[in-house]
Protein backbone atom coordinates (compact mmCIF):
# COMPACT_ATOMS: atom_id res chain seq x y z
CA UNK A 1 0.00 0.00 0.00
CA UNK A 2 2.59 2.15 -0.21
CA UNK A 3 2.63 3.66 -3.30
CA UNK A 4 -1.21 3.37 -3.04
CA UNK A 5 -2.84 6.45 -3.13
CA UNK A 6 -6.94 6.82 -2.64
CA UNK A 7 -9.22 9.74 -3.58
CA UNK A 8 -12.19 10.08 -2.07
CA UNK A 9 -14.95 12.33 -1.88
CA UNK A 10 -17.82 12.84 0.87
CA UNK A 11 -21.80 12.17 -0.06
CA UNK A 12 -24.36 14.67 1.37
CA UNK A 13 -27.51 14.22 1.98
CA UNK A 14 -29.84 16.53 3.86
CA UNK A 15 -26.97 18.90 4.51
CA UNK A 16 -25.11 16.13 6.15
CA UNK A 17 -22.44 13.41 5.59
CA UNK A 18 -24.06 10.03 4.72
CA UNK A 19 -21.24 8.34 3.37
CA UNK A 20 -17.89 8.87 0.76
CA UNK A 21 -17.17 7.47 -2.13
CA UNK A 22 -13.14 6.75 -3.21
CA UNK A 23 -10.89 4.90 -5.70
CA UNK A 24 -7.57 3.32 -4.42
CA UNK A 25 -5.53 3.07 -6.81
CA UNK A 26 -1.16 3.47 -7.92
CA UNK A 27 0.15 6.75 -6.46
CA UNK A 28 0.95 7.48 -10.38
CA UNK A 29 -2.64 7.60 -11.42
CA UNK A 30 -4.41 10.35 -13.60
CA UNK A 31 -5.62 12.52 -10.97
CA UNK A 32 -7.38 15.13 -12.80
CA UNK A 33 -9.75 12.29 -14.37
CA UNK A 34 -9.82 10.15 -11.17
CA UNK A 35 -10.77 13.47 -9.22
CA UNK A 36 -13.16 14.40 -11.65
CA UNK A 37 -14.85 11.19 -11.96
CA UNK A 38 -15.30 10.58 -8.21
CA UNK A 39 -16.77 14.07 -7.49
CA UNK A 40 -19.40 13.44 -10.44
CA UNK A 41 -20.36 10.52 -8.97
CA UNK A 42 -20.46 11.97 -5.52
CA UNK A 43 -22.72 14.86 -6.78
CA UNK A 44 -25.12 12.41 -8.78
CA UNK A 45 -25.40 10.09 -5.56
CA UNK A 46 -26.19 13.57 -3.68
CA UNK A 47 -28.77 14.26 -5.99
CA UNK A 48 -30.21 10.84 -5.83
CA UNK A 49 -30.36 10.92 -1.85
CA UNK A 50 -31.71 14.49 -1.46
CA UNK A 51 -34.97 15.38 -3.51
CA UNK A 52 -34.35 19.63 -3.01
CA UNK A 53 -31.15 19.34 -4.21
CA UNK A 54 -32.65 17.48 -7.63
CA UNK A 55 -30.29 15.76 -10.33
CA UNK A 56 -27.54 17.09 -11.98
CA UNK A 57 -27.96 17.29 -15.76
CA UNK A 58 -27.83 14.87 -18.44
CA UNK A 59 -31.16 12.59 -17.04
CA UNK A 60 -32.66 10.69 -14.70
CA UNK A 61 -29.47 9.15 -13.18
CA UNK A 62 -26.77 11.83 -15.05
CA UNK A 63 -25.72 9.16 -17.42
CA UNK A 64 -25.89 9.29 -21.26
CA UNK A 65 -29.57 7.57 -22.03
CA UNK A 66 -28.37 6.73 -25.68
CA UNK A 67 -28.93 2.73 -25.39
CA UNK A 68 -32.13 2.81 -23.94
CA UNK A 69 -35.11 1.44 -25.71
CA UNK A 70 -38.01 3.45 -25.90
CA UNK A 71 -41.30 1.50 -25.46
CA UNK A 72 -44.46 1.27 -27.58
Amino acid sequence: MQDSALVFQKIHSGGKVVGAIGILGPRRMDYSKVIYTVEYIAENISGLLDPEKGLPPGGESGGNNNNRKEQS
